[in-house]
């Protein structure tokens, strides 16, 4: 069996491609002008660089064109999103959750005094983790409880295989999908996709209610580790 990662543990590495926390309110017809620049002033020491974009959405909440205020850090690493249905804070690399969580506490600081909302109607909290197994098999790099479908004679000569499951617990449900394939940037990855999420949460425990759900993402995320992973994670960036 695996060694697992120690609780809470820093790596010098790490797997994530994306971490999103989002707080989803009672629609708005629109952000409010005024809004966003109060919104912008309190953002704007962590978050310098701003932008608008408009997108076709075909979720259920936000269907037809979607506006979306971006607030980024310098480098990139890290966004902050406000539209008529949402806040969202995502980040590419972070090596502390108390770094995130502080962050999302910020976040939460400024936009909900503006947006006026006595409940969320949904808090969620997701990870996308790549892991570079490159032309290696993924046994090593994962449990072997995830492989099954890879180990399958049924179909073989598999180049990329996805499966997901969806779940609940007592606090919240999830959304996870894992498997083999390439990134968007042409490496072959075995990728973890965690989405933790409840609903109809008071306004006041928004922070609360993300550590717990990072309880849930944090153990699904070492039960799935193999040896390799970990390896390359404990392991320091080339110089």
């Amino acid at each position: 069996m695996a060694q697992l990662a120690k609780k809470n543990e820093v790596f010098p590495r790490n797997l994530i491609r994306v971490a999103v926390a989002e707080v989803r309110f009672p629609a708005l017809l629109a952000i409010p002008e005024p809004a966003v620049g109060k919104a912008q002033k309190g953002l704007r020491k962590r978050y310098p660089e701003y932008s608008k974009q408009r997108a076709q959405s075909s979720a259920p909440e936000e269907p037809g064109e979607v506006e979306r205020h971006l607030f980024k850090s310098r480098g990139g690493d890290w966004t902050v999103v406000l539209k008529n249905v949402a806040f969202a804070l995502e980040s590419k690399r972070y090596l502390s959750f108390d770094d995130f969580l502080g962050r999302f506490g910020e976040v939460c600081d400024v936009f909900v005094p503006l947006l006026d909302a006595d409940y969320a109607t949904r808090v969620g909290l997701r990870y996308i983790d790549d892991i570079p197994i490159g032309n290696d098999d993924p046994e090593g790099w994962v449990r072997d409880e995830l492989l099954g479908l890879q180990r399958s004679k049924v179909l073989p000569g598999i180049v990329e295989v996805i499966q997901g499951v969806t779940g609940k617990f007592e606090d919240c449900e999830y959304k996870f999908r894992h498997g083999v394939l390439q990134d968007e940037e042409g490496r072959r990855v075995y990728r973890l996709d965690a989405d933790y999420f409840t609903q109809d949460v008071d306004i006041g425990i928004l922070g609360d209610v993300i550590a717990k759900l990072h309880d849930h993402a944090y153990q699904t995320f070492e039960q799935c580790l193999g040896g390799k992973a970990l390896d390359y994670m404990r392991a320091k960036e080339a110089e």
